[in-house]
């Protein structure tokens, strides 16, 4: 967690907050496993895009494009969709103490400026206790700590109107889809009568 945390931060010293494409995976290396990146589909909706592999452990199954609060006791979701929420509006790293029976789970959730298409894309890093056979794990939230010490102003990266318009993808970014524009011709349909 110290790690994901640590290369955030060096990727802010600039003042702007770090877009997904600017994540590279080689510098999470050794973290990558417990770490995700979550796209917003909603206000306090958040898909899991990427999810390492402890994450799935906690579920006993695949969980990429699965919202993150699949993870979440049914109950605590309100409170996750707000933290969550908090974190892309104000900038404010945050971390959710978090509990299932026995197994005791921390998880780290910093923001990122949006991309290139106004996505909105939060880094997430998720430890905990092994779940030694208790998949799917759902947490409870114990607790949320707010970072209100980190710079809350941190600015947005604004796109360049003089960039080319396609760029190649790099780290965790994905490749910009082309405007396909409708065929000029209209194809027609046929009926063939096949008693005849």
């Amino acid at each position: 967690m110290a790690q994901v945390e640590g290369y955030w931060q060096a990727l802010t010293l600039a003042g702007h907050l770090p877009q997904r494409k600017d994540l590279k995976p080689s510098a999470l290396d050794g973290a990558l496993e417990h770490v995700s990146i979550l796209e917003r589909i909603d206000t306090g909706i958040f898909r899991m895009r990427f999810a390492g592999r402890h994450i799935s452990d906690l579920m006993g199954m695949e969980v990429r494009g699965m919202p993150l609060s699949a993870l979440i006791r049914p109950g605590e979701r309100e409170l996750l969709s707000d933290a969550l929420e908090n974190v892309r509006t104000h900038h404010t790293p945050t971390r959710l103490k978090l509990r299932a029976g026995t197994l005791r789970g921390e998880l780290l959730v910093l923001p990122l400026s949006p991309d290139d298409r106004n996505q909105d894309h939060l880094l997430a890093c998720l430890i905990s206790d092994e779940p030694a056979g208790l998949a799917p794990c759902r947490f409870e939230i114990r607790d949320v700590l707010v970072d209100r010490a980190r710079p809350q102003n941190l600015g947005s990266t604004t796109t360049d109107p003089k960039a080319p318009a396609r760029q190649p993808a790099s780290g965790f970014a994905e490749d910009r889809a082309e405007f396909q524009s409708k065929p000029t011709r209209v194809p027609f349909l046929r009926i063939v009568d096949l008693e005849e």
